[in-house]
C-alpha cells in the first residue's frame, strides 16, 4: 500500500503543467496547402511548460507552432499560439502580465512587449511578446482573432 501511495504522489510531482493546448487539426478535403502547412506545423508543436515561457497564455489561447533556439534565425525558443478574443483585450492582458520595466509599442499593427534594446526584440533576438491580428488564419481557424507570439529562453 505504501508503495502505490509513494508512486501517486511522485505522478503529481512530476506532472507537467504545459502552457496552453494544442489547437485543434482543421480540416483539409481540397488540399488547400496553407492548410495542409498549418497541419504540418501542429504535427511538430511541442508543447512548452508554463514556467518555461514565463508568461502566461491568453485564457483561450490555442499552440499553432514552436520552434526551438537556431531555428527561424532566432536564438530563443517561440510559441505561437491565436485566440478568438479582440487584439485590444489580449493587449491589455498582457499589459497586465509583463513585468513592470517592460516598453511596449504598437509598431504598425503588431504590438510588441520586451525588456532592453528594442530592434533586438523586434529580430526575435532577445525575450518578447508579438500580438497581433490573425487575419492570415482565418482559412485555416475561421474563429482565431489575435496571434500571440512568445520568444523566450
Amino acid at each position: 500500500m505504501k508503495t502505490i501511495t509513494i508512486s501517486i504522489l511522485l505522478l503529481f510531482l512530476v506532472t507537467s503543467d504545459p502552457f496552453a493546448p494544442k489547437a485543434d487539426k482543421p480540416q483539409n478535403p481540397n488540399k488547400d496547402a496553407d492548410i495542409s502547412l498549418a497541419i504540418t506545423f501542429l504535427e511538430n508543436v511541442t508543447i512548452p511548460e508554463k514556467e518555461s515561457v514565463g508568461f502566461p497564455a491568453y485564457p483561450d489561447a490555442r499552440i499553432f507552432q514552436t520552434s526551438k533556439p537556431g531555428e527561424l534565425g532566432s536564438p530563443l525558443n517561440r510559441v505561437r499560439t491565436f485566440s478568438e478574443t479582440q487584439i485590444d483585450k489580449v493587449v491589455d492582458f498582457y499589459k497586465q502580465n509583463v513585468p513592470d520595466d517592460w516598453d511596449n509599442k504598437d509598431f504598425f499593427g503588431i504590438y510588441f512587449f520586451w525588456s532592453g534594446d528594442e530592434n533586438q526584440a523586434m529580430m526575435a533576438q532577445i525575450p518578447s511578446i508579438q500580438i497581433s491580428k490573425a487575419d492570415d488564419f482565418k482559412s485555416i481557424w475561421p474563429n482565431a482573432n489575435t496571434v500571440i507570439t512568445i520568444y523566450f529562453k
